[in-house]
């Protein structure tokens, strides 16, 4: 057929050619229309110029449809898309412990750390930008790792772990994929193709709509922690238990192999759950409410006879009883005051139980493994909750339900990384040690609290928690903050209702709850200057003057000429014994207004205080 041999090369040359020329001009032709857009981490805010929020529908960019995805997002959340040079840019990432849940964003590890931020540096820009958000697990984080590093963040903190069984693409998830690990980093890479993306929707047109709407409409009326669970059962060391160790190990090696390459240090925190007042989900039919009643009613002698039996029925088996069985052993071990057994009672149950909404204690050796590498740190979150836990075990005083903290527990969580933080040098030189007064002024309101209380007790009264669902009625509206849960609950949007809220505080003079609001509201639209003026004057007459300096300096970089800002921040750095802050601002003053009848008087106050203070 070919007389001269280039002739079959250039043949076999072309035929090769003409497909890919086909797909390439196929993907040029589908990206010049913007098919199936790929949401973004990160998006500009609209209604903010010169703000990037993160993008609320990017869970969407891992399923074929936005109809199949489920409700989850980050906080909607504003910072610079230039921001200062002498920023410190902090980004977190984890699943819904690390987003907040049930209480939001200043329930999470970013509000709560913001608010410590604060206190121990009044006057700098710090940002703290949460992308964690319910129901993913280190695929996601994985995902989102080079949309972070654009950003140039300081610092990445992580906190995951507990969904890399269940959460999207996990193991035993109602959205894994069929190939399991390589699959998925496989659908990570080509997701972003447009190609891919029109097959795909192709393919699951014509051949699983009728499974996916009868999915859909099994679970209308379920929560979204009863939708996740496929597999329900991965008993300890089965074969889809060991995958969701590597899975979590090798991803999490990725992630930190791309941030290393970037020069991003990255803190790692070890998981907490609840350990001591949690029945492991799949013992439910063998450890009933009357039967730990029994145990605490108990008397001495019948503990010690307890834990004997307990023991010798652990070592006959079956597997499948294990967890219920080391978790009553935990309990007549923590009546009988042997603490420690007890600790490690309940880690075994936490091991053995198969439902996996709690991470195995496996996890943790990873995480302490992982932050032994180059520009990797360690947060002893474990640590720091058994230390402010009674008898130095996890319970209901820390955990809401299996893993999400109480606010105390939050506000525990933030400070073993700003500990971490401290520690490893990762935060500039501290002018004020305010970090004991933070519990006092932690950034979750009453509001936000009973909010997340009607949402806990929701998500507690279906599947795994209960075998049969329980309907959830609201609370009666006999309070402000009843009535701000019932907004909430209707529909109402968090600003507007903590609008009315703040003026209900106004009216009432509950100046702590009022400047707490006000706080909140002026974090959530930091381009508004009127806003945090207004904290700053609340948190002033509340005496918090670490707060009252941190609103007024950023009402000030506003607003430069509130005069009244800086006569109010001038007076806080005089009663913070920093004269030389004191007459910075007012001097400004002078400068905006020659004649303010007040600032001579409090400039020879202040000059007072500096010579007193050099003569010292």
């Amino acid at each position: 057929m070919f007389k001269h041999p280039y002739r079959k090369l250039s043949f076999y040359f072309i035929a090769l050619t003409i497909p890919l020329v086909v797909l390439l001009g196929l993907e040029w032709g589908l990206r010049a229309i913007n098919y199936h857009p790929e949401p973004e981490l990160f998006i500009q805010a609209d209604e903010m110029p010169g703000y990037m929020k993160p993008n609320l529908d990017v869970v969407q960019r891992f399923f074929p449809s936005a109809e199949m995805a489920p409700n989850v997002s980050p906080d909607s959340q504003y910072f610079l898309q230039q921001p200062p040079k002498d920023t410190l840019r902090i980004v977190v990432q984890g699943g819904s412990t690390a987003a907040g849940f049930p209480y939001g964003r200043w329930g999470s590890l970013s509000g709560m750390l913001q608010q410590q931020f604060k206190r121990l540096y009044p006057e700098k820009h710090i940002e703290v930008i949460n992308t964690a958000m319910a129901s993913v697990n280190s695929y996601t984080l994985l995902d989102f790792v080079d949309e972070i590093i654009a950003i140039k963040p300081d610092i990445v903190l992580i906190y995951a772990g507990h969904n890399e069984y269940l959460g999207i693409m996990g193991v035993g998830s109602a959205y894994a994929s069929r190939g399991g690990r390589a699959a998925n980093l496989v659908y990570l890479k080509f997701k972003d193709l447009k190609i891919y993306r029109l097959v795909e929707s192709i393919y699951y047109a014509l051949f699983t709509q009728d499974a996916e709407e009868k999915d859909t409409s099994q679970l209308d009326d379920r929560t979204l922690m009863a939708q996740m669970a496929k597999n329900k059962n991965i008993p300890f060391n089965s074969e889809a238990y060991q995958l969701g160790i590597e899975q979590f190990e090798g991803n999490m090696e990725l992630i930190l192999d791309k941030y290393r390459h970037a020069n991003i240090p990255v803190i790692l925190g070890d998981l907490v759950s609840n350990q001591k007042d949690l029945i492991p989900f799949s013992a439910l039919n063998d450890v009933s409410p009357s039967m730990l009643q029994e145990i605490e009613n108990a008397p001495f002698s019948q503990w010690q006879s307890n834990i004997i039996k307990l023991q010798k029925d652990i070592k006959a088996g079956p597997a499948d009883k294990l967890a219920g069985r080391n978790f009553l052993l935990g309990q007549n071990l923590l009546k009988n005051k042997q603490f420690k057994l007890a600790q490690s009672a309940f880690v075994q149950a936490t091991d053995f139980d198969a439902l996996r909404f709690r991470a195995p204690s496996e996890f943790n050796r990873v995480i302490a493994q992982l932050s032994q590498q180059q520009g990797v740190y360690l947060a002893s979150v474990q640590d720091a909750f058994a230390k402010d836990s009674e008898n130095g075990i996890i319970g209901n005083q820390h955990m809401l339900e299996h893993l999400h903290p109480t606010v105390r527990g939050y506000f525990v969580l933030s400070t073993a990384y700003l500990q971490a933080l401290l520690d490893n040098n990762l935060l500039p030189g501290l002018t004020n040690l305010y970090i004991q007064d933070s519990w006092a002024s932690q950034p979750v309101s009453l509001a936000d609290a009973a909010y997340g209380e009607f949402k806990i007790a929701n998500l507690v009264a279906d599947y795994p928690f209960t075998l049969s669902p329980i309907k959830v009625e609201l609370p009666s509206a006999n309070s402000l903050e009843n009535q701000a849960l019932v907004e909430r609950v209707k529909g109402k949007d968090w600003l507007s209702v903590n609008q009315t809220l703040f003026e209900g505080y106004q009216q009432q003079n509950n100046v702590e709850q009022a400047a707490l609001v006000a706080g909140l509201m002026a974090d959530a639209i930091p381009n508004n200057p009127q806003l945090t003026f207004i904290a700053g004057m609340l948190f002033k007459r509340k005496n918090d003057l670490p707060l009252s300096i941190h609103h007024l300096h950023r009402a000030i970089n506003l607003e430069p000429n509130n005069i009244q800002a800086r006569l109010s921040l001038a007076q806080n750095y005089y009663l913070t014994q920093q004269p030389e802050k004191s007459l910075n601002q007012l001097n400004a003053v002078k400068r905006i207004a020659p004649n303010h009848p007040d600032v001579d008087r409090f400039l020879h106050l202040v000059s007072q205080l500096k010579v007193s203070q050099q003569n010292q």
